[in-house]
C-alpha cells in the first residue's frame, strides 16, 4: 500500500493535478475534511474504487446497532471521477488517521488526493 500526499490546488498553478499510479495492494492517505479524490481511468475497462470505513458498525441510542457501508465508486473506461470528501468514519485512528483505498484492478488507473488552497 502506498501513501498518497494531499496536493493543494490553486489558481496560480492552473489547477494542475499530478496522478500517482494506483497500487495493486491499495493506497492510503491521511484523512482531511476538505480532501477529495480524483481518479483517472485510462484503461478500456471500467474500474471500481472502494473506501472502507474504519468502523463498520455504530451503536445508536435510538436505532440500535447500525452498519456503515463501504463507498464504492465505478470509474468508466476513459473517464475521470471526482470523489467528494469522505466522512470522518473512514479515517483509521490506529493507522495515523489514514483512509484505505482498494481497486478492482490498477491497469492505467491514476489517483490524486487534492484540496483547494
Amino acid at each position: 500500500m502506498a501513501d498518497l500526499s494531499i496536493q493543494d490546488l490553486s489558481d496560480e498553478d492552473g489547477g494542475a493535478v499530478t496522478f500517482a499510479a494506483a497500487a495493486s495492494g491499495g493506497d492510503k492517505f491521511v484523512w482531511e475534511s476538505q480532501a477529495f479524490l480524483v481518479v483517472k481511468n485510462d484503461d478500456a475497462s471500467s474500474k471500481t474504487v472502494t473506501f472502507t470505513p474504519a468502523f463498520s458498525t455504530i451503536n445508536d441510542e435510538r436505532y440500535g446497532e447500525l452498519t456503515r457501508s463501504s463507498i464504492v465508486v465505478t470509474v468508466a473506461a476513459g473517464t475521470v471521477a471526482l470523489v467528494p470528501p469522505l466522512p470522518i468514519a473512514f479515517r483509521n485512528p490506529s493507522d495515523n488517521n489514514k483512509v484505505a483505498i482498494t481497486y478492482s484492478a490498477v491497469t492505467s488507473l491514476g489517483i490524486a488526493v487534492v484540496r483547494t488552497a
